[in-house]
């Protein structure tokens, strides 16, 4: 295989943008976890920037990226190359609409399942498989780790996520921002508990759920 140049590489600036506050978060929660991490499945790797930015801050983790589109696997590869990331394994194609047996082997577990801006631009049965699925293969007391915009009780601010989430259902009615009382009892319905709340820049948050 022939080397990668890195500027060759798809990067969207959002990601961009966001990686190294998302990674100070994580890096604050796996040092005051009492439970040792030693895998890492990301839904919806996309690009690959946000697991090529972790890979290297954390050795001691195994890391999984995954996507509902095999076709951005090259570039999620070219990553890996580029950044010689030896703790990050081969994509691997992830739907989460399909039944839990379907998109993760039933002999696979993590101590981590992180998803970045999926929720919102997918429909709900998304959501309802993304927690379902962190319930079945999540160990005791694993982490499920949510970036992106959200809904509070009802109450979505800024105006500029308010005409985001206008904008995300005139294009497609099954998609929109998520409010948190609903992804809380889906949380409930598979024994994860949600343990923070971080504000992050441009509006989003990090919400950080925690198996029981």
């Amino acid at each position: 295989m022939s080397p990668v140049n890195p500027s060759t590489l798809i990067r969207h600036p959002a990601a961009e943008r966001n990686k190294g506050p998302i990674l100070k978060i994580l890096q604050n929660i796996f040092a005051e976890t009492s439970k040792e991490i030693r895998n890492f499945l990301e839904i919806g790797s996309s690009s690959g920037q946000h697991i090529a930015h972790f890979a290297p801050e954390f050795s001691q983790i195994q890391f999984q990226p995954s996507d509902v589109d095999s076709q951005l696997f090259e570039n999620i590869r070219g990553f890996i190359q580029a950044y010689n990331l030896e703790n990050v394994n081969e994509p691997y194609l992830l739907d989460l609409t399909k039944p839990i047996d379907e998109w993760i082997p039933s002999s696979e577990s993590f101590d981590v399942l992180y998803c970045s801006n999926v929720v919102h631009i997918s429909p709900w049965a998304c959501s309802i498989g993304l927690f379902n699925g962190a319930g079945r293969v999540l160990r005791p007391q694993g982490l499920l780790l949510l970036y992106g915009p959200f809904a509070i009780n009802g109450t979505l601010t800024p105006e500029s996520n308010v005409q985001f989430d206008q904008s995300l259902r005139s294009r497609n009615s099954e998609w929109g921002i998520r409010d948190l009382k609903d992804l809380k009892e889906l949380a409930n319905q598979n024994d994860l508990h949600l343990q923070n709340i971080f504000d992050m820049p441009a509006n989003n948050k990090l919400l950080f759920f925690q198996k029981k």
